[in-house]
């Protein structure tokens, strides 16, 4: 993995079953760039495919519009809607 990939996957580490918003992920990995949901996007791509390992089921979740999880189970995502 090179600095960046490792840095994504130790931040998501941090926060095993718990939501990274896109906003946490910018400003942890790029604080001095501008805001893009594309760069985040192509980033967790990155750290997907270097963690998949031949699973099955994934590791590294996409919330829509929110952001990611990092959990070996599959999140219910509407459990605590109203």
């Amino acid at each position: 993995l090179c600095p960046v990939d490792f840095d994504t996957l130790l931040f998501m580490a941090e926060h095993v079953d718990q939501l990274v918003t896109h906003d946490e992920l910018h400003y942890r990995l790029w604080p001095s760039h501008g805001f893009s949901k594309n760069r985040i996007a192509v980033q967790m791509h990155k750290v997907r495919r270097a963690i998949r390992d031949g699973r099955q089921a994934p590791l590294l979740h996409t919330v829509r519009d929110c952001g990611y999880l990092l959990s070996p189970r599959r999140p219910n995502l509407h459990a605590n809607r109203v």
